[in-house]
């Protein structure tokens, strides 16, 4: 039975955007004082003076900005409130359903960490959880019907029928900016004449798509029915998408490129806990049918490749 979701919106997040031009944080004040899901979930009471004064402080060293702050001035963030006014919201606006973890991961708050790399970790998290629910939407315009989410209770990211009655388990994976490249932009943007830092080469994001795939397919290697792992990329083109057309990695029997210090390290544990890690990555991976890889762009998906695991 396909997941209850709320489909009729009234509120003014959702419309096109009817402030002026020059948009400020007090119209921003406004909509949330107006939008149940900005003011009793997203951007809760309990942090809207320090998010205010976010928004209008000068740019940090990082020049870190709210997202739903800037997806409002840029007139999409209704892509954001009205995904959660379908599926956390009841017709009455009000909160239901949502499990506390979610509820939690979706307050934006990432910002107001004072170290840096914190603001990094909580803003992966944030992005992450997101994702799920763009994925979900995804699938819904493309004759998917929803049968449980995570967020409102459900056992894996997303459960879903298609219109030939299959049902298939997704775990969602979504990768931003990577660890090694937000400490080389940290050391550039905090050192007052640059520095000289060596990029890494396809092969080591080659091993971190790799890596974050095994993960995914782990948590959901047991589930019944089919199984696929999506991944959605914020820099595609950039960094995966010759690894991906050049098809570089074999889906039915992968390895690790294993090239750097970075990518030694994070293994290292793996190869610790099994030294038959190799055999458990093939096997993990060959648990799931497919592999989804989407682009993302301004929070709108798109599916650039589904890749068969073989198994």
């Amino acid at each position: 039975m396909p997941l209850h979701r709320v489909t009729s919106i009234r509120c003014l997040c959702v419309k096109k955007n009817s402030f002026s031009k020059n948009i400020s944080i007090m119209d921003f004040e406004i909509l949330r004082e107006q939008c149940s899901v900005l003011r009793e979930l997203l951007i809760p009471e309990i942090i809207w003076r320090q998010y205010r004064s976010f928004c209008i402080e000068p740019l940090d060293k990082m020049h870190h900005k709210p997202i739903l702050f800037l997806a409002f001035k840029r007139n999409y963030l209704s892509r954001f409130t009205r995904l959660a006014h379908e599926w956390f919201l009841d017709k009455n606006d009000k909160l239901h359903l949502i499990v506390p973890q979610y509820k939690k991961d979706l307050i934006e708050k990432w910002m107001l960490e004072g170290d840096y790399k914190n603001r990094f970790k909580n803003g992966r998290i944030y992005k992450s959880r997101w994702a799920e629910l763009f994925f979900a939407k995804w699938l819904l315009d493309h004759s998917w019907k929803i049968v449980e989410l995570e967020a409102t209770g459900g056992q894996s990211d997303v459960i879903a029928l298609s219109k030939d009655r299959i049902m298939t388990t997704f775990e969602v994976k979504n990768i931003g900016m990577s660890p090694y490249d937000f400490d080389v932009i940290t050391e550039m943007l905090q050192s007052p004449i640059g520095v000289s830092i060596d990029a890494y080469d396809d092969d080591s994001y080659a091993d971190y798509l790799i890596y974050r795939i095994y993960q995914g397919a782990k948590q959901i290697r047991n589930r019944p029915g089919k199984k696929v792992v999506v991944v959605i990329l914020e820099d595609y083109q950039f960094h995966y998408k010759n690894i991906l057309k050049e098809n570089r990695i074999k889906w039915n029997s992968p390895k690790f490129f294993n090239k750097t210090e970075d990518m030694q390290e994070l293994l290292r544990y793996e190869y610790e806990k099994s030294p038959n890690f190799d055999e458990s990555l093939v096997e993990t991976i060959k648990s799931v049918h497919e592999i989804w890889i989407f682009e993302m762009n301004y929070y709108y998906l798109h599916l650039r490749h589904i890749l068969p695991t073989g198994s």
